[in-house]
């Protein structure tokens, strides 16, 4: 019974936590196939320990605990303290800044970040990181573009045929270069692990004393190193 109850608890937060908007207890009832009194009673548990908060009459949001539970697992994490260390040692060593996000369940979510500007949405739209973690996500292309548009729904014709052109070239190389004006380059390097997708971005003004294509492969070789630290953590 309490196995049984825990399940149904971490659907409801799972698909909260999944969804773009406040979700009502009807729409959770119809994708999780759970009555809707089993569910008031699960979300208004949850809304007084401030995993949920009530946004509207049986609207749910993620609550301010989750966001605490967040930040104390980003510090506590040994993925995360194994990621921050190989991306601000070649964050300084190249001058670039670095950024790692992430994609499972239908959400994007950054994990850290060694910059000094840009938001986390101009990063995503600038860099293609989106295109490189829908890329190793198992997606076919149309999906992958669809759920583009869903996170990105004001992109330019231009930027939606960029989006082909690079998913395509992405089959072939698991890395995306874009190279904007004085230099900008954004680094991307997609990798997928536990039914989740992962990308690394180095992005900033490239320096005088190394070609682009030497920079693409330390990258490369920087994410390798990130995922060597990750099996080991995890005893792969």
């Amino acid at each position: 019974m309490k196995l049984n109850l825990l399940a149904k608890t971490d659907q409801v937060v799972t698909t909260i936590c999944n969804s773009f908007a406040p979700v009502s207890l009807k729409e959770l009832s119809a994708k999780l196939q759970i009555p809707v009194p089993t569910l008031s009673r699960i979300c208004n548990d949850l809304a007084e320990l401030h995993w949920l908060e009530k946004t509207d009459y049986h609207h749910f949001v993620p609550g301010l605990a989750l966001i605490r539970f967040g930040d104390c697992a980003t510090r506590l994490s040994p993925y995360a303290a194994a990621v921050e260390t190989l991306l601000r040692d070649y964050a300084v060593k190249s001058g670039l800044n670095g950024f790692l996000a992430g994609y499972s369940g239908g959400r994007y979510f950054t994990i850290m970040r060694c910059a000094q500007s840009g938001s986390d949405e101009d990063i995503f739209r600038r860099s293609g990181i989106l295109t490189a973690l829908l890329s190793v996500s198992g997606l076919e292309q149309n999906d992958a573009k669809e759920e583009l548009l869903r996170y990105l729904p004001e992109l330019s014709d231009v930027e939606k045929n960029a989006f082909d052109r690079e998913f395509e070239q992405l089959k072939f190389r698991k890395l995306l270069l874009r190279v904007g004006i004085m230099r900008q380059w954004y680094i991307t390097v997609p990798f997928s692990r536990a039914n989740s997708s992962y990308a690394v971005t180095f992005y900033g003004y490239g320096s005088k004393d190394k070609s682009v294509e030497t920079v693409c492969t330390e990258v490369e070789q920087t994410v390798g190193r990130i995922i060597s630290a990750w099996n080991r953590i995890s005893g792969e």
